[in-house]
């Protein structure tokens, strides 16, 4: 037998497309795996997919491991695969045409990478990697193809990391895709074409320089990004609203909230009050800080392969417990019990979060709202992260998936004052090259975004000068008639 198919679901009626495309398949040579991921609930859905080469399985997974984005499934049902190659379905993932297999015949190696539709674009890396490369993109000879036991939402970028390290891969570039991804693995998160991405940041006051904002600006028009650019501001030097807009951005005025509350407190509240009236036009929604961050790469890139429909935290790389002026601020927001689990966890930073538009909506509502309620002076980022990490939709990435990066902390180990053991960082410490890239510690594809760089003198300096304009800011009143067009670099 050349193919088995494995298809881990929580029982969602997009599984019954999957099968019947697999069913259509005009090679025959193939069997398929459909593990449950708990008991059969959905009995009337069992019927439907009965077919005489398919194998529904309850998923085998210890306890504890269950609905880990069906990777444990695919792991413990391995011994089961009788195919030559595995090919990985997800349930609300559909093979496009009835020639797949047929396609795949020209695999003859250990491992072979090959095109997938992503929300209707043609996706493929090549080198592939993780971050890079999605379950439907890869076949693999059964033998070395176990799937990880891995909890992290990217399992399959670390398998295809194992597997380039130790044998050649063939690339199909050519290849008709082979599946299509139209919808998200979670719940609540519809995409369509008339949606576009958001970039969000807020701005209050006129301290804030274009020589500070520059590398964010900058950086964001560079890094391929297509979507909507938008800051929020009040009160804003005039110099950096002509450069906003000369760059493209969409710049809100807003009035600033009349009480004793601080920044950290209110800034969420523009943007929110847009996104409750627009979030139905938005697919995924990055929120970051301004002065300290540089976008080296599209982040929806990374979300559309990664995300789906989760929330993604970005960690700071150190535990609550191991930071005493975080710790601190969680112990003076929040009640014991709250305090005492959420110590245990890493801190994600309030600066840096991205995810569709309905859930990051939803979460900082009820940040928000748990602001209100806090006592004066409470920081954002405490509030957040209880919200957060209660959520079954958040995923916190580690440093090597390639998403985000707070380098604060590793800036710091030195520091008289702020100085952490290197033992109790739970990430290796990222690289900076002398062109002003930052990379993962051991690996060649740079972060997407990069946050908090501003803490060491050095990489201040590198990292912005790798985003000074060609061109002179200019404050004319022909910039804010006339904006040139941008071409990012």
């Amino acid at each position: 037998m050349r193919y088995t198919i494995m298809t881990p679901t929580l029982q969602r009626p997009e599984l019954l497309r999957a099968c019947e495309s697999v069913n259509n398949q005009t090679c025959k040579d193939w069997e398929h795996l459909v593990i449950f991921d708990g008991e059969f609930k959905d009995k009337e859905l069992l019927a439907k997919i009965v077919h005489p080469q398919r194998k529904v399985m309850k998923c085998l997974v210890p306890e504890g491991h269950s609905h880990s984005y069906g990777h444990p499934c695919k792991h413990y049902a391995w011994p089961e695969a009788q195919g030559d190659y595995l090919f990985n379905l997800d349930d609300d993932n559909y093979l496009l045409h009835d020639g797949v297999f047929e396609d795949l015949k020209q695999v003859t190696g250990v491992w072979a990478i090959f095109p997938m539709l992503y929300f209707g674009k043609r996706f493929l890396n090549d080198p592939p990697g993780l971050g890079l490369t999605a379950s439907e993109n890869f076949l693999v000879k059964r033998e070395m193809g176990q799937w990880p036991d891995r909890l992290e939402y990217a399992a399959d970028g670390y398998l295809v990391e194992q597997l380039k390290s130790k044998y050649p891969y063939q690339s199909f570039p050519s290849m008709r895709p082979t599946a299509s991804l139209e919808s998200s693995n979670y719940p609540g998160f519809a995409w369509s074409p008339s949606m576009v991405d958001l970039t969000v940041t807020v701005l209050q006051g006129r301290q804030f320089t274009w020589d500070q904002l520059e590398p964010y600006a900058v950086s964001l028009c560079r890094s391929g990004f297509k979507g909507t650019k938008m800051v929020f501001v009040n009160d804003i030097d005039p110099t950096v609203r002509a450069n906003f807009l000369r760059l493209g951005f969409i710049l809100s005025d807003y009035e600033r909230e009349n009480s004793s509350r601080i920044f950290f407190t209110t800034r969420h509240e523009p943007w929110l009050t847009f996104l409750e009236k627009r979030y139905k036009d938005f697919r995924y929604v990055i929120w970051t800080d301004s002065t300290d961050v540089v976008f080296q790469s599209d982040p929806t890139k990374w979300l559309e392969v990664h995300a789906g429909g989760k929330i993604v935290g970005v960690t700071e790389s150190l535990r609550f417990k191991d930071e005493p002026l975080n710790d601190e601020q969680i112990k003076y927001a929040l009640d014991e019990e709250t305090y005492r689990q959420l110590r245990e966890h890493e801190i994600c930073n309030c600066g840096t979060v991205a995810g569709n538009a309905k859930s990051m909506l939803d979460l900082f509502s009820s940040v928000r709202e748990l602001l209100k309620k806090t006592p004066e002076g409470t920081i954002d980022q405490a509030v957040y992260n209880r919200v957060f990490r209660s959520r079954t939709d958040a995923m916190v990435p580690s440093l090597a998936e390639g998403f985000a990066a707070v380098v604060s902390w590793f800036l710091m180990q030195r520091s008289s004052d702020l100085w952490r053991s290197p033992e109790l960082f739970t990430n290796p410490t990222p690289r900076l090259d002398d062109s002003g890239l930052v990379y993962p510690s051991g690996k060649d594809v740079p972060f997407s975004i990069v946050h908090l760089y501003d803490w060491d003198q050095r990489w201040k300096a590198v990292i912005g000068n790798r985003y000074k304009e060609v061109l002179a800011p200019t404050t004319s009143p022909r910039a804010l008639r006339r904006p040139p067009r941008w071409r990012p670099s």
